[in-house]
Formats: structure tokens, sequence, C-alpha cells
């Protein structure tokens, strides 16, 4: 699909071209009833603080797209998810399991927006009030999907991808820019039901619950023993050994403060259980070596759920943001049941591939 330059208002009356990603669709996204975000330049996050705690309104303002966003040549474009918005993101390259989703997708009525980045693809539908879903979707203990809805975000065509170095692509006659939301399919509480069954044959099909409810050991995206034999696991405990080198950056939170060894703050990506505003609301979500829980809805997290929920990141791009800030402090790797040794800082990407090799070694 060949993308039209638009044209984005600077103070209200000038015109320029030459835009980045986020100012060639911001306009028509918009349009079309969705909420673009600007995305940091060969990153998946955006590129504003506190966005899980804005309304719909404040991405659709132009004051906001243009005085803020639409300047930057470099920012790259996501939507903003939730309010009935939801993406059912595919992480995989099984072709089995792409076809057994799109099987059930192509099922429900509406159009079909879908787009590419590394892997598996992404699909747009929307959800009733009331539909209640499992955040993450296994397929023999490995994550397979990530339903994304209140508090994440997606980045999409044509911001560049951080780790192909290319665009985003979308893979469907129809787009975010010729598409309005009211299109989108509705998936309804049979969604599950069906995605089983189609799943059944390949595999265990498990899930994990709307409400987290792991501690900061458990799981990630290989492995699902929390033991730090596996490299998610390993991040998470050297995450927890260090809250200051990571925590404070963490755009999801406000009125941080620190609370012993640790924190606590407000979490922005989810509202007030009783209708408070920011300011009013108590520090509930406690960061602590015993674990990471939101006091208000009981939910616990890992170090990377922490990350996943507060930067609206995937699994992986989580941990690629911990590691940042947490492996490279290390020189040496020692995985003691198999005693092998990393004595080198690579990238996080490599270091899964040598990781997998020490673990079968």
């Amino acid at each position: 699909m060949q993308i039209n330059t638009l044209k984005v208002r600077r103070n209200h009356e000038q015109l320029i071209d030459n835009v980045g990603p986020y100012g060639l669709v911001a306009e028509t996204f918009v349009d079309n009833g969705y909420a673009p975000i600007p995305i940091m330049e060969g990153e998946k996050r955006p590129a504003i603080s506190g966005w899980q705690s804005r309304d719909l309104a404040y991405f659709q303002s132009e004051n906001n797209m243009v005085q803020h966003w639409g300047r930057d040549a470099s920012h790259g474009v996501g939507v903003r998810l939730g309010d009935g918005l939801l993406a059912v993101d595919v992480d995989t390259d099984n072709y089995d399991v792409i076809a057994a989703f799109k099987s059930v997708l192509d099922g429900y009525e509406g159009e079909i927006v879908r787009r590419v980045g590394k892997k598996g693809f992404a699909q747009f539908v929307r959800t009733p009030e009331g539909v209640t879903l499992p955040n993450k979707i296994y397929l023999d203990g490995a994550a397979i999907c990530d339903l994304l809805g209140d508090g994440r975000q997606c980045v999409v065509p044509p911001s560049i991808h951080p780790d192909t170095g290319r665009p985003y692509t979308y893979i469907s006659d129809r787009t975010l820019e010729d598409c309005h939301f009211d299109e989108l399919p509705i998936i309804d509480d049979g969604f599950m039901d069906a995605l089983t069954s189609a799943l059944s044959g390949l595999g265990e099909v498990s899930f994990q619950a709307t409400s987290t409810t792991h501690q900061h050991t458990s799981q990630g995206p290989v492995g699902r023993d929390g033991s730090a034999t596996t490299l998610y696991g390993w991040i998470n405990e050297k995450a927890m050994d260090n809250f200051s080198a990571w925590v404070p950056q963490l755009d999801g939170l406000d009125r941080l403060i620190s609370r012993g060894s640790g924190y606590a703050g407000v979490a922005l990506w989810r509202n007030s259980g009783t209708g408070q505003p920011t300011e009013k609301r108590k520090r509930n979500l406690s960061i602590a070596q015993l674990g990471i829980k939101d006091f208000g809805t009981d939910e616990t997290f890992s170090a990377i759920d922490l990350v996943m929920h507060s930067e609206g990141l995937d699994a992986d791009a989580a941990a690629d943001w911990l590691w940042d800030r947490v492996g490279e402090k290390v020189e040496a790797f020692l995985f003691p049941e198999h005693r092998e040794i990393i004595t080198h800082r690579i990238p996080l990407t490599n270091l899964r591939a040598e990781f997998s090799l020490a673990m079968r070694g």
C-alpha cells in the first residue's frame, strides 16, 4: 500500500510536509476514531509519559498533535488501546497457529485490519463492555498471543520496526487509515472457546488471566519455572535486586516515592477504583524485595510484567527495556546448574541464543 503524504497544521495555519510516520497518519487516525500516540525512534515505547491515564480526547487534540508531536520527523506512531479497541497480537512464526487465529477472527463480521512487524500479525477488533478476555495465550507453555487492551498501545505502519529496520506493513485490504473504528469486528464471549477449539489439535492451550497472579520470580516468555535458569527469570531477579536502576524511569507511575529499599506510587495504566483524580489517589503500587503488588487491585507482578503494564510493551520488548538498565552492569553470567559462563556484554537478542545453548549444555 502506498501512503499518501498528509500535512499537519502548525499553529493552526502553517502547513508542513515531510513529517515522520506519526505526522503522516495522525490526523487520519483521529478522523477514523483512533487515538494516535507518538513512538520513540528505534523503539516500541511512547514518546510521552503518563499516557495511560489520558482520555481519548487528549490524543485527538489538534493542539497536541501539532505543538508536541507533529514536528518531530523521528516519531513512529502507535494507537492507544482500550475503550473498546483491542489488538489480537499473534507472536509466532508457526504457520498452523497463525492460520488457526485467522480462521477464528475471519468468522466475525466486520472489516479486517491486520499489520505485521517481525513475525505473526496483529489484528484490531472491538470488545463490548463486560467481555472478559485473558491477557496472554500459551500453547504448550510458550506464549503465542497477547490480547492488548486498556493501558496498552500497538505500534503500526508506517513506523519502522526496531529489530528489522523495515516498516511495519498492513497485510489486509483495509488499514487504520481507511477503516473507521465502528467498522471493526466485534468479538464476543465465544471468542476464546472458538480459539481454544481451533488450537486444540496443535498442543495444550492455556491462558494468563486478566488479573495477573504471579510473583516476581515467576513467568518469562521462555521457561515457566520462575528460576534464574531461564534468561527472563534471571533478568527479573536482577531487576528485583536493583530497583533504582529502572523503577524511576517508568513512565506509567506517578507520585513515586522511596519506601525502604523499594518504591511506592500510583499506577497510571488503570483508573482509580473510587474515581479519585491522580493527585488524590493512594500510592497502592508497592515495589519491594518481597514482591511487586498493586494493593488497589490485589494484582502481583514480576519486574517484566510491571514494565509491560507501565510502558505498554510486549514481554520481549519489556525484557529488552530492563536489560538495557540492569543487564549491562554485569560482566559475567554464571548458570550454576550447567557451569556455563558468558564473559562479554552482548545485546539481549544475541544473549537469548547463547543462553539457550548454555541451558542445553
